[in-house]
């Protein structure tokens, strides 16, 4: 068998209606072999590996009665054959050239860990929403690239990192066990996630974010680090040339705020639960919000 230039690993529970998003774009490199796509469905209840099959015909399906994100990315890692791995969240919008350039860096040993860049797709979200959104991306965590939706590990960095623990923060974890290796931020490898269409719905992922990551640092798996003051100071600097733009980042701090006070009172769920946004998960993402 030739090796593939890439393992791309797609974990997926109940993505029925976005599945696609990901995995139509893959389709070609799936078939001549330049990629090995492989989709976990996990703990899935609806048709997720039916339209994963009609999506990208040539992906490997793997199936799992447990719905676990981490579980399912250990799982898939054990049948990788690709010089590099990338973790694709299934909901994700990115093209194979955006993948061929987020993995170049990794191939010619330039870096061993390569993250691109996001873009929100705001479509039909509320105007809070979409402030929260232009404030935030102010924040210089994204100015080295967001570790999260999809990245790419060159081969001996997942044998370090994989099996990973059961983490909520899955993510998070990644970001930090990763710091120590040469890291590559490719402008070039935009993908789109879609935003959450309502403020209910963008602070109950806000908050599981947050509680992943405060359950990530209490478990020693990782340090523990200082609240980010510093990104919501510079997020306002670089907002005061544009006055207006000091709305948006009023609404980002005020709701980053709510959620760690909601956290503080236990106002939250239980540990065990998965918060997720549906709001998103249209199958043409364009439901409209008002509020």
């Amino acid at each position: 068998m030739n090796r593939a230039l890439a393992t791309i690993l797609i974990p997926a529970f109940n993505e029925e209606a976005v599945i696609h998003r990901s995995l139509k774009p893959l389709a070609a490199a799936a078939k001549d072999g330049r990629f090995q796509v492989i989709v976990i469905a996990n703990g899935c209840t609806d048709h997720t590996i039916e339209a994963a099959i009609a999506a990208c015909p040539d992906a490997e399906i793997l199936e799992l009665s447990e719905g676990s994100k981490v579980g399912a990315l250990n799982v898939g890692s054990k049948r990788r054959h690709g010089w590099v791995t990338v973790c694709l969240d299934a909901d994700v919008e990115i093209t194979e050239e955006a993948i061929t350039r987020l993995i170049e860096p990794l191939l010619v040993d330039q870096a061993d860990f390569a993250c691109g860049r996001m873009i929100a797709d705001l479509t039909g979200s509320s105007r809070l929403v979409k402030a929260f959104y232009r404030g935030w991306m102010l924040n210089p965590y994204f100015d080295a690239g967001k570790p999260g939706g999809v990245y790419a590990m060159a081969d001996w960095v997942t044998r370090e990192l994989f099996p990973m623990p059961r983490v909520i923060a899955d993510d998070e974890y990644i970001a930090r066990r990763t710091e120590k290796y040469r890291k590559a931020y490719v402008f070039l490898a935009t993908f789109r996630v879609h935003a959450p269409k309502t403020l209910t719905a963008l602070l109950q992922i806000r908050r599981r974010s947050r509680r992943g990551t405060r359950a990530l640092e209490t478990s020693g798996l990782v340090s523990s680090r200082p609240s980010n003051h510093a990104g919501a100071l510079l997020a306002l600097k670089r907002a005061w040339p544009q006055p207006w733009r000091l709305i948006d980042v009023a609404v980002y701090v005020l709701a980053m705020i709510w959620v760690r006070v909601s956290l503080a009172w236990s106002i939250t769920r239980s540990a065990s639960s998965w918060e997720r946004d549906e709001t998103s998960r249209s199958p043409n993402g364009t439901n409209e919000a008002t509020s």
